[in-house]
């Protein structure tokens, strides 16, 4: 699971830096990207769980980007953030000054398959307002 889903956002945050890209919308008109796998013999419970532990161990704060856990349901709910990294002419990477993506994700666990969703992906600045 936790290679489809990385493999995908990986791949969404590489196309967000392009800009002749286009992504999937939905009626907002909000990017988003789905997909469903297949994972035969393991049930809705287990899927979940496994679910759950993916995003503790991948996320720095997992407390924080859970927002719904829905174990009766077998639903994931998060929200989270990536600090953007640029390249300079001479190909050193630094941070971006206050440049994030951020997304929403859901996954839905039935037995022998899961879906997630990656939604409302967008690119986040600081804003700076001079108060003088």
């Amino acid at each position: 699971m936790k290679h489809f889903f990385l493999a995908a956002l990986v791949s969404i945050s590489g196309l967000s830096l392009a800009q002749d890209s286009q992504f999937d919308t939905n009626d907002e008109g909000l990017a988003y990207y789905t997909e469903v796998n297949q994972v035969s013999g393991v049930d809705a419970n287990t899927l979940y769980k496994r679910g759950i532990e993916w995003v503790n161990k991948y996320y720095k704060n997992p407390v924080g980007v859970l927002k719904k856990q829905d174990s009766e349901n077998k639903v994931i709910e998060g929200k989270a953030r990536i600090k953007l990294k640029t390249k300079d002419k001479k190909g050193n990477i630094s941070p971006s000054a206050g440049s994030f993506m951020a997304y929403q994700f859901v996954i839905y666990c039935k037995d022998g398959r899961y879906k997630y969703e990656i939604k409302r992906i967008r690119w986040e600045q600081a804003s700076y307002y001079d108060v003088t």
